[in-house]
This record gives C-alpha cells, structure tokens and sequence, in this order.
C-alpha cells in the first residue's frame, strides 16, 4: 500500500541515525517542516511517535517508542529545541515516505512487550566490570539509578558500543539477555582496557630511577 491515511494502527515515524534506549531522554533540534508538522500533532494530541533507527542508509525493523517530554526553545521560523523520552520498543511493520494530508512519514507498529526486571546478581558483576572499565580509563562517573526501564537501559550509552552493538540490545526484549549482552561486551573490551593501562604504567617508568631489592642468586650448576 502506497500513501495511506493514518488510522489507529498507524504511528508517525522519525527515522535517526542513533538508538534511543526507553527511559532515556535525548535533546532535539527540530529544524525540517515535516517533523516540525509530526511533533506539532503529537504535542497537541499528546500522542507517541517511533524512532526507527538508521544504519548506514538502511532503515531497521525495531524503532524506539517516544514521547515529547519538554519544549525548551520555540523559534520565530518554526524551528523547536525539545527534549524526548524514550518509553517503549516498537516492530515497524511497514514504512510509508508519505502518508495522505501530512508531510511527515509513518507505519504500522505492533508494541513490543519488553521485560525490565534482571538478576541482581548479574547487575552486581556488571556493575563491578563497569567500575572497573572506568577506572582503567581514567573516567570519573558513576553508574546511573535505574530508570524503570532496566538498568541495562540506563548503562547503555555509557559503555562504548556503537550504533550496531547499542541496536542489537535494543532488540532485546529480556532484561536477563540484555545483561549477558552487557556482560560479554565488557568482557570483550576490558583486557584491551588491562593492556593499555600496563602501556601507560611502563612509558611512566621510562627515565626513572628505579629501585630493586637485594635478591639472593644461586649460580651453581
């Protein structure tokens, strides 16, 4: 079907470059007249829209459910600086360039029903993982308060994965799967992280005095 009108199965779609995890709130300029047309209806219907993800130039089944959570600034020209809340997977079935009577696009979705309580004992290891991963790095931060989204959500952005990695968590819909996907990530990057530390200890040595204590040698055969 080419250009349908939109029914209640229909969803406004704003496909982005990126991975909005649910929970999360990401800072938006909205500067292109069909999206400025899409978060106006939304804003003053109150209603979602979905953010498939873009990887490379292919458009990806899986898209984030969101809602405008905040307008910060409204421009003479239209233009609007928001803020969104991610609040849900969604499974685009379909994607429609135009849809009738508006400029923006649009599909139908089907919700996903996404399980957000884990294995505290797994979140323990990757909380341990992570702080460990950090200060390898020098990085000062700590790890964030659950949203009520996960807390696999509320760590994702925070570890390194790039667009395909932070895609493929979001496709899962187990907190349990989205911590062992986290879990063997760190794992996969901390004897990198291990590595580079030692590097860096060895070149700190390099043209300093070094002190050794006496050792007893036995040189016999």
């Amino acid at each position: 079907m080419e250009n349908p009108s939109f029914g209640p199965d229909i969803m406004p779609l704003f496909p982005l470059p990126l991975v909005l995890f649910p929970g999360e709130v990401l800072p938006l300029h909205i500067f292109e007249p069909r999206y400025r047309q899409m978060i106006g209806e939304c804003l003053e219907k109150d209603s979602p829209f979905g953010l498939p993800t873009l990887l490379g130039r292919k458009l990806q089944r899986h898209a984030t459910e969101a809602k405008v959570q905040e307008i910060v600034k409204r421009y003479p020209d239209g233009r609007l600086d928001i803020r969104i809340q991610g609040i849900g997977v969604l499974d685009c079935l379909d994607f429609y360039p135009e849809v009738i009577g508006k400029l923006y696009p649009g599909g139908p979705v089907r919700r996903i029903d996404m399980e957000y309580e884990g294995n505290l004992l797994q979140w323990e290891q990757i909380e341990e993982a992570v702080s460990l991963l950090w200060r390898l790095l020098g990085i000062d931060k700590t790890i964030p308060e659950p949203t009520g989204y996960g807390r696999t959500f509320s760590i994702g952005h925070l570890l390194g994965l790039d667009l395909e990695k932070e895609y493929a968590m979001l496709c899962l819909a187990e907190e349990s799967e989205r911590e062992d996907f986290l879990l063997a990530h760190l794992q996969s990057v901390l004897p990198a992280a291990q590595a580079m530390e030692e590097l860096r200890q060895k070149a700190r040595m390099n043209g300093h005095f070094r002190h050794f204590p006496p050792q007893d040698w036995d040189l016999r055969d």
